[in-house]
């Protein structure tokens, strides 16, 4: 599914040390698109993971109240093993 949309992706915002409080993570939708408030001027990491997917941590700087930043993430698959011994 290379460059296609990724539905139920998690997406975090974790605030660097001494940032404050985390936001409320969220979901993707169908269209791979997702909606997340961080708290004003605070800096850290965007975190976007779902199951199959190696995580993203895309490093974010401050906003100011209210701004707004669009960001584009692309999830690598993880390895898939053809044999599997028990």
């Amino acid at each position: 599914q290379e460059g296609r949309p990724l539905a139920g992706a998690v997406v975090a915002f974790r605030a660097a040390a001494g940032g404050g409080a985390a936001a409320p993570a969220a979901q993707t939708d169908a269209g791979g698109r997702f909606r997340l408030e961080v708290p004003a001027g605070a800096a850290g990491d965007l975190v976007v993971r779902r199951a199959g997917y190696s995580e993203v941590v895309l490093p974010l700087g401050a906003l100011a109240a209210g701004a707004r930043r669009e960001v584009g993430v692309t999830l690598p698959a993880l390895a898939r093993l053809d044999v599997v011994t028990v």
